[in-house]
């Protein structure tokens, strides 16, 4: 049986509902209820972002707060009801906080907020609490380690090379020598900087719309914020001197050196799964098995040097910064971003409502079967009574500059955001450590 399509959070553009054996495919609460703590703790971070830009008042700050309070109460006396049309634990959250407080309240968290962001906040908060407890288990197992070496120090073993008698050493030696081992494996945790950085406020791919202060996202989460650079999409000139041409089709330019490096990319992959099966089980003590790691660690190196030389040639080569004209330059159904965000700013309507009417409006485009610039004023009166005699939308669609330059915040694709992107780069390049 099929989901309906009423409790489908993004199913404003869909006709029909998804295949049932697609929606369990698709599907990921069960192993995503796991992160329930870290949706509850993120969103209420959010929400209070969206009191601070005046997006929700403060009493409706207050009626979020306290549904996620009990959703959190919920799920810790194991009593969240999951539903059917719960797809993952944020779509679950946020149906559950619906019928506490309301939808109409309810639906406004989500506002400017993906879920590609809130599933990176989830796992980067879920990281940071359970590395931190490896941590403490680590040093406990260290500690027992280093308290049997110590009353062993005198217990003489025989050591191995090749699986044949070497040197007699002591039981607390062979200990220590774990012990530093998993020392290493602590410093590694130690060194680990990703998870510490907050996604939150981010968006999909484009950044924030309506100016949401990440800094304040991730004070209030106790992460920092990482210089980011937004993905931009644009079709590029490669220069002919890192391309080859086709034996058979001789209008072929092929960039094969940027392919060659991803292929390449593969295969350092693989040798350092042959190294850890490589090392996989070998004793303490040196044997002849490890001579492999000289041939894939040189391989690897050479590359990998070889690999970012020819990246950086190419991106200083002068025809690599100019733009080709796209064939991409009509972007159709990307622009209905405008209309929902429009309806947020400007029209007070709720995240929810405004998702699922530029999803009316894309599947009325489908329908006629023409793209979603080339709908008409009347087309948008007789959708929904909110876009008036359909004017303004027009107008809205024929602004494709104002996709990019609403997102003002950390990270997004406004030029000004982007021109800080870059100098905040510049200058972590800068303060780096230089090799001699």
């Amino acid at each position: 049986m099929s989901q309906e399509k009423e409790k489908i959070l993004w199913g404003g553009r869909f006709d029909k509902s998804p295949d049932e054996l697609l929606w369990k495919y698709n599907a990921s609460i069960g192993l995503c209820k796991t992160l329930w703590r870290e949706d509850v703790e993120g969103s209420k971070v959010f929400a209070a972002g969206l009191e601070k830009l005046g997006i929700i008042t403060s009493v409706e700050l207050g009626a979020i707060q306290s549904g996620l309070d009990t959703i959190h109460a919920e799920w810790e006396a194991e009593e969240f009801q999951l539903k059917k049309g719960d797809e993952d634990i944020h779509t679950a959250n946020e149906r559950r906080l619906g019928e506490i407080i309301g939808s109409e309240i309810a639906g406004k968290l989500h506002t400017g907020r993906s879920r590609n962001e809130q599933v990176q906040v989830d796992v980067h908060l879920w990281l940071r609490n359970e590395i931190c407890e490896l941590e403490q288990r680590l040093i406990s197992l260290i500690k027992a380690i280093l308290k049997l070496a110590e009353a062993n120090v005198n217990v003489m073993m025989p050591s191995f090379t090749h699986f044949q008698p070497a040197q007699i050493t002591t039981f607390g030696h062979w200990l220590v020598n774990h012990a530093e081992g998993l020392r290493s494996v602590l410093r590694r945790f130690n060194l680990m900087e990703s998870h510490k950085w907050c996604p939150l406020g981010a968006g999909a791919i484009a950044g924030n719309a309506f100016g949401m202060d990440r800094h304040f996202l991730a004070k209030e989460l106790n992460f920092s914020l990482g210089p980011t650079l937004s993905p931009t999409f644009s079709f590029v000139k490669i220069g002919q001197e890192f391309c080859t041409g086709s034996s058979l089709m001789p209008q072929k330019q092929n960039p094969d050196a940027l392919e060659l490096i991803r292929g390449k990319a593969g295969t350092a992959i693989g040798r350092l799964a042959g190294m850890f099966a490589t090392i996989k089980n070998l004793p303490s003590g040196y044997n002849k098995d490890l001579q492999e790691d000289k041939a894939m660690m040189i391989s690897s190196y050479d590359e990998f040097k070889d690999a970012l030389l020819l990246t950086t040639d190419e991106f200083n080569d002068s025809q690599r910064k100019r733009l080709r004209k796209s064939k991409f330059s009509n972007f159709d159904f990307i622009i209905s971003e405008n209309l929902k965000i429009d309806k947020l700013k400007h029209k007070g309507v709720p995240f929810r409502v405004s998702h699922e009417i530029a999803g009316e409006v894309v599947a009325l485009a489908e329908r006629k079967k023409i793209a979603i610039d080339q709908l008409e004023a009347e087309d948008f009166a007789g959708l929904n009574p909110i876009f008036g005699d359909g004017s303004e939308a027009i107008e809205l669609l024929s602004d494709k500059k104002r996709s990019i330059e609403q997102y003002t915040s950390v990270g997004g694709t406004a030029p000004e955001a982007t021109r800080k992107d870059i100098a905040t780069i510049w200058k972590l390049i800068d303060c780096h450590f230089e090799c001699e």
